[in-house]
């Protein structure tokens, strides 16, 4: 769309023509944000974000979300989207999951998908971690867009879902243990409140469908 375009849909709908009973309305305008140039040949289409999973204010998990030319520029997995795996130390992706099927290559452009320095990581975790501290919640899944500036929150999830555990290749049952062993949530997650039911010993012998 170019200017005059959009200067005539936002006097269209602040003439109130998209809103209910022909009202006038308002416009929200927001900050494009510009996709990371380290990530530009790898998020096909659209632009790449991070999930960060934290436990007790602890980042337990991460995963790089890539999207493809099926997702349509989205990056979500269930539309298609590639999830790559991080390790969380060194801010490096270690394979990854599409279509709900190992990968190591991007389906799109055949670049290796491991080893990727994923850009501005201990930024991302700071922000991940406060955003936790915020809410208060013992569990919560991050997700933030890697734009050309540095990491910007998109939301925040209280289910996050199973495609990061696979990406990595491991279960969320062992940072669990971790988290709990320790038994002190991290700042700014103590002011919460909101953890000391989580802290109680972990059973040693967990059934099978409780794993």
């Amino acid at each position: 769309m170019g200017q005059d375009e959009i200067r005539h849909h936002l006097a269209l709908s602040m003439s109130g023509v998209y809103s209910k009973g022909g009202r006038p309305d308002r416009v929200i305008i927001e900050q494009r944000i510009a996709p990371h140039p380290a990530l530009a040949d790898l998020a096909f289409g659209g632009t790449a974000d991070i999930r960060v999973l934290l436990l007790l204010g602890r980042t337990a998990m991460a995963m790089l979300r890539l999207p493809t030319r099926g997702s349509g520029g989205l990056a979500n997995l269930h539309q298609d989207a590639l999830g790559l795996g991080i390790d969380v130390e060194a801010g490096r992706t270690h394979g990854g999951i599409w279509r709900n099927r190992a990968a190591s290559i991007h389906p799109d452009t055949a670049r290796p998908l491991e080893g990727i320095v994923v850009p501005h990581w201990q930024e991302a975790l700071q922000f991940a971690v406060k955003l936790a501290g915020a809410i208060g919640l013992g569990y919560l899944g991050v997700d933030l867009v890697l734009g050309a500036c540095g990491p910007v929150v998109l939301e925040a999830n209280g289910r996050a879902g199973l495609g990061i555990q696979i990406a990595n290749r491991r279960g969320l049952l062992p940072p669990i243990r971790e988290a709990l062993a320790d038994g002190t949530p991290l700042e700014p997650a103590l002011p919460a409140g909101l953890y000391k039911s989580l802290l109680r010993p972990v059973p040693g012998n967990l059934r099978p469908h409780e794993k």
